[in-house]
């Protein structure tokens, strides 16, 4: 019998609080090549801890959109990666039902593993996240290329 080809992804999140919006910033690598990048406008007040929970659920909505079987999530907010590990109790019960949905969501992928990613190895979601608290558009989305310039 032929052995199952593992593809395993990596997916980093990160969320951005202001005192009025709040932006997700996810990027999925498959291999070491960036495959997706996200950025999106949180378009309601929320706590840092909400906005990362949103970027934590985007970002797993969005690899198992694509099929992705096996996933290894790093984020940068501890609370968020032990909560859903369940190794801290919830004390925000505003946080309870984004807790339970991503459970759940994690229970639908071949394998599964969450760590906590220093910052300093965020940095890329943390950019992607602030650009969605802070930039201001009109519609649903905005084409946004940045290149660099030597």
């Amino acid at each position: 019998m032929a052995e199952e080809v593992r593809e395993q992804w990596v997916m980093k999140f990160d969320g951005s609080s202001t005192t009025q919006l709040g932006g997700v910033g996810v990027v999925l690598y498959h291999e070491e090549d960036k495959a997706v990048a996200l950025s999106l406008k949180l378009e309601f007040p929320c706590s840092n801890n909400t906005a990362e929970y949103e970027a934590y659920l985007t970002g797993l909505a969005t690899t198992l959109e694509i099929e992705i079987k096996h996933l290894k999530v790093m984020g940068d907010l501890n609370l968020v990666v032990c909560q859903t590990k369940g190794s801290l109790s919830l004390k925000e019960p505003s946080l309870a039902l984004y807790r339970t949905t991503v459970q759940r969501m994690e229970e639908k992928f071949s394998t599964f593993e969450i760590e906590h990613a220093p910052r300093n190895e965020n940095r890329y979601e943390n950019a992607l996240a602030t650009l969605g608290s802070q930039i201001i558009f009109e519609g649903n989305s905005t084409k946004i290329e940045v290149s660099k310039r030597k």
